[in-house]
């Protein structure tokens, strides 16, 4: 998922708050990570989920 997606799934508007509070702790702790990391600010950049992230994910139950 693109940075947009995720913000509008979550419900977040602020762009600067989304990247500081989620993306950022997301990536840090390997929840997620860049389809393209070579390239953190390009357009074409996307965001999956890792195995650690996925695990935390089954274990919280789904975000549906």
């Amino acid at each position: 998922m693109s940075a947009a997606e995720l913000m509008e799934a979550l419900h977040i508007k602020d762009r600067k708050y989304f990247r500081a509070s989620f993306l950022q702790s997301s990536l840090d702790d390997n929840y997620v990570e860049m389809t393209i990391p070579e390239k953190p600010s390009s357009p074409l950049q996307k965001y999956r989920l890792t195995e650690t992230g996925r695990i935390m994910l089954n274990k919280n139950g789904s975000a549906e």
